[in-house]
């Protein structure tokens, strides 16, 4: 008999075994005892409809703790705080509404990881992708869960499954009375698991997961603010001190402070030594019920990993929804997907607000003349960005660097003679703006805005790539397409599609992503898409560049404080708002080392994480060298809301990234995007879309280019587009 072909979903998924974990099929775990299963779960419930669920969960997170070991810590803590309130129902993954927070606003679920729920949402994608839409979110929180433990050097243990998805959320009361605060003392503590029929043993046990991840100086200030807790150790509290000087400071710690990325039983080693982080983990040593456990997981890791997995299942069953309960029919099952477990498909919809449209510009400008204008950008971008995911933060920076350049002068459209003569006083505004004006070559006149200081660092790539779309635009449709909505355009497409990966474009389809795991495993990447918006058009391309200093007044420098952005923004008409969520453009792309050296030399910026700044001198080990770094460390070539989490916790590299965190008129608003990505995505759209009307030229102002780096020849206006769509009506 043939082979099986490279299509069979069966031989390719056991292609995707041997990729994966061979070690997990073969590993001989130890035999633990479990407690009874709730009816409806079974150790065995997906074996005839998604038999590697649990092997592609691994596999997908053996790769994301590679990339982050933080990310097993976060998803964790959400498999408790999913259970702990309402049940093991998935209900922490879903969004809330204008109307009604969802649990993940309440105050306890603020500093879940972001980054874990967007782990949630691309193992349901490439979960459905292998085997339809079988596997409940609830399920794969539990799962997750478990391979944090497992790969971060804890128990390899089953987890049953056959968990639906709930239809409704807590209320945040309901998450305040059952998500334990860090200041609980044991006998709140047995309370409260008491009410989950969960006892003094599985309180201790489970307590054990602080073995791994971080707390915030605010979960334990009480310890330290206003008089030190006589129970912590004088050399700990010391330590605790230089992370958390004073009162309110967001900084992080970790939590087991022997091995904080290790699934161990160090944790409770701590306590023996006065050195748990919270009132709840000390107060485990303290009190006389609790201590003789504590001092037994100390001594022996092997009985803490058993009572650990035997409490974990407990928890897990923690009113679980099963058979016909919730996700059944179908329908009701595609509507919980929409609003639950794949956020990343709102970032799909072009369901976004937007500022009024400048007169001229239009959505649908290009609707009748060229069709296939969007089209022919997306394809040629989306091709790019497989061989250079650096071109899109490159496109983008051009479309900020375009828009941003503002020179007051003259009123268009004017004759070329009238250009060169005309006073200050023959016109009422700036030109430049969003112009197309970045793209051109200078002459013997003068140097052009590229070879302004601020540009010099642009890439040459993003520059050839508005030149190679321009031609194959003209080809299609003539030369009916400005140059400047070409560099918006490609903007938009590069927030969009620097981010989607191979298996996202085929979710309903097992074969493709396979066979790209076949043949190049380290491109299938799992990334979760910005937004996906639209883009007023209508634009004409300036008759002029800026000269360099009307680029240096106008663009912001690295070095800016608040003050200065919120002066420079102010006099675009940009607020606070417009400032923070534009500043969201450093998600991706890199920076120069002497675009913030001086926070390095001659002496190192106290606001920098001390962890960051080392890596920083790794690769800026003196001033003035040519090396570069990604903007932001978290997720460096996607566009996600990761640069504000970076803010927050001191890692944002230009004095005017991490300055949005530390004033009082910003700090807000990175607060609020580093919580919610929706809100982040949607704010952004609204900004860039202000951002991209900056002085535009529409009707018969300005020309269309027949080569996009030089004014045409004669200054011939607008070809051929003078009664195009959009209408002549300038401002």
């Amino acid at each position: 008999m043939a082979a099986a072909s490279a299509s069979s979903p069966t031989a390719l998924l056991l292609l995707l075994l041997l990729l994966s974990c061979i070690a997990f099929l073969c590993s001989s775990s130890e035999a633990y005892d479990y407690p009874p299963l709730a009816d409806g779960l079974s150790f065995d419930f997906y074996d005839a409809t998604c038999p590697f669920v649990e092997h592609l969960v691994r596999f997908y997170l053996e790769q994301a703790f590679g990339n982050d070991t933080g990310l097993a810590a976060g998803l964790l803590r959400v498999l408790f705080h999913d259970c702990f309130v309402q049940g093991c129902d998935g209900s922490i993954l879903l969004d809330g509404s204008a109307g009604r927070p969802s649990e993940k606003d309440a105050p306890p679920n603020l500093t879940l990881r972001p980054a874990a729920f967007k782990a949630i949402n691309e193992l349901q994608a490439l979960i459905t992708a292998a085997c339809g839409h079988v596997v409940s979110c609830a399920d794969i929180v539990a799962l997750a869960a478990r391979d944090s433990v497992y790969l971060s050097g804890g128990p390899d243990y089953e987890v049953p499954l056959g968990r639906r998805d709930g239809l409704s959320y807590a209320t945040m009361e309901t998450v305040l009375s059952f998500i334990p605060p860090p200041t609980s003392n044991v006998t709140d503590l047995i309370d409260l698991f008491g009410k989950l029929c969960l006892d003094a043993y599985d309180l201790v046990s489970l307590s054990g997961a602080h073995t791994i991840g971080i707390a915030h100086c605010a979960s334990f200030e009480n310890r330290l603010f206003p008089a030190q807790d006589p129970t912590l150790d004088p050399t700990f509290a010391e330590n605790l001190y230089l992370t958390c000087p004073v009162a309110n400071t967001s900084n992080t710690t970790v939590l087991d402070v022997r091995s904080p990325d290790a699934f161990d039983n160090e944790y409770y080693v701590d306590l023996l030594n006065r050195q748990g982080l919270f009132t709840s983990d000390q107060g485990l040593y303290a009190d006389a019920r609790t201590q003789p456990t504590v001092t037994g997981f100390a001594v022996n890791q092997s009985l803490f990993f058993e009572k650990f997995l035997y409490s974990m299942t407990k928890m897990g069953q923690l009113s679980v929804l099963t058979g016909d309960q919730a996700l059944l029919p179908m329908a009701a099952s595609l509507l919980l997907l929409l609003v639950s477990c794949i956020a990343f498909l709102s970032s799909s919809s072009e369901a976004y607000d937007y500022p009024p449209l400048v007169n001229g510009l239009s959505f649908d400008f290009y609707k009748s003349s060229c069709p296939s204008l969007k089209s022919i950008v997306r394809k040629h971008l989306k091709q790019a960005f497989k061989n250079d995911v650096g071109l899109a933060a490159g496109l983008l920076r051009l479309h900020f660097h375009d828009c941003f350049v503002q020179v007051p002068n003259f009123i268009y459209p004017l004759p070329h003679e009238q250009l060169l003569g005309a006073s200050s006083n023959d016109g009422c505004r700036s030109v430049q703006g969003c112009d197309g004006s970045i793209l051109l070559d200078g002459s013997a006149g003068g140097p052009s805005e590229k070879d302004a200081p601020p540009n010099l660092t642009l890439r040459p790539a993003a520059f050839e790539a508005i030149n190679d779309l321009q031609a194959l635009i003209t080809k299609a449709c003539g030369q009916v397409v400005s140059c400047a909505d070409i560099a918006a355009l490609a903007a938009r497409y590069s927030v969009r599609l620097v981010s989607i990966s191979f298996l996202l474009h085929h979710l309903t389809r097992t074969t493709p992503w396979l066979e790209c795991m076949k043949t190049e495993p380290s491109s299938c990447k799992f990334q979760s898409g910005g937004p996906k918006y639209k883009v007023p058009v209508g634009r004409r391309d300036g008759l002029s560049f800026a000269t360099r200093d009307d680029v240096l007044s106008s663009l912001p420098a690295p070095t800016f404080n608040v003050t200065d952005l919120l002066d420079a923004f102010g006099k675009l008409d940009l607020d606070a708002d417009d400032l923070v969520s534009l500043s969201g453009g450093h998600t991706i792309g890199i920076g120069h080392c002497t675009s913030f050296e001086k926070r390095l030399f001659p002496s190192q910026d106290s606001t920098l994480d001390q962890t960051f700044a080392d890596n920083l001198y790794l690769t800026c080990p003196v001033a003035n060298t040519t090396n570069t770094t990604v903007l932001d460390v978290r997720s460096p070539d996607t566009f996600d809301n990761n640069y504000y989490v970076d803010l927050l916790n001191r890692q944002g590299l230009f004095t005017s990234d991490q300055d949005l965190y530390t004033d009082s008129r910003t700090q807000p608003i990175v607060k609020r995007f580093a919580a919610k990505q929706s809100s982040f995505f949607k704010k952004f759209v609204f900004s860039i879309t202000k951002m991209g009307q900056l002085s535009v030229l529409t009707g018969n102002q300005g020309e269309i280019r027949s080569n996009c780096s030089a004014i045409n020849s004669g200054n011939k206006l607008l070809s051929s587009m003078t009664d195009g769509e959009g209408g002549s009506n300038a401002f």
